[in-house]
């Protein structure tokens, strides 16, 4: 038997929680959820989601307007120019009591690609991208806590490299540190140069 391949549609917020369609209370609506789900964007996890939405706005991913985000794909973000985007994150403040600063580290792994299709792994572990943004969350310790903002794209900076650079430089290593993307010329952007960036980097400038 195959199953039925279930696309999601966007909602609204305003959908309530119910019995075969009959709401359980006044107010308990999808917005409720979100908000209690999603309000702290500091946790890395949240914090990750929300770079991958920045750098979305920035490149004119399509999805951001009328679509929903896909967990599962091969690749975060597609530019209006048809790049593929790999979206990582970092930041030296973690929302727990820390004893010193995070050291900014950014996943590179390979992965294998999945066919929704098919239902089905690729056998190779791959770079399914065509250009990766590193995304720092810059606010430090030193600075005031209640400061900390995560939709300030200002506290952002955004380094971006092709997958080809990645290969050549890094090949199957996992993870990558701030200073090694110094170190082969990375440099940050600015949010509003970022998809010139994004786009200068797919072209090999």
């Amino acid at each position: 038997m195959s199953l039925q391949w279930i696309t999601p549609f966007r909602r609204t917020g305003c959908e309530r929680l119910h019995a075969d369609g009959q709401p359980v209370s006044e107010s308990n609506d999808l917005l409720q959820f979100w908000q209690w789900m999603g309000s702290d964007l500091v946790a890395n996890t949240q914090r990750a989601v929300v770079a991958e939405y920045i750098v979305g706005v920035a490149v004119g991913d399509a999805c951001l307007m009328s679509g929903t985000r896909d967990p599962w794909g091969n690749y975060d973000l597609t530019s209006t120019h048809e790049v593929r985007i790999e979206v990582k994150s970092a930041a030296y403040v973690q929302y727990w009591r820390q004893a010193r600063e995070s050291t900014p580290t950014f996943d590179i792994a390979k992965t294998l690609a999945f066919d929704p299709e098919t239902d089905q792994f690729s056998d190779t572990p791959t770079r399914s991208a065509d250009v990766y943004v590193f995304c720092l969350h810059t606010h430090r310790a030193s600075d005031p806590v209640e400061a900390i903002d995560p939709l300030n794209v200002s506290q952002w900076e955004f380094y971006v490299l092709s997958t080809a650079a990645l290969e050549d430089h890094f090949g199957d290593q996992k993870t990558v540190r701030l200073g090694s993307l110094y170190r082969i010329g990375a440099r940050p952007v600015r949010f509003e140069d970022l998809g010139s960036a994004v786009d200068g980097a797919f072209r090999g400038d």
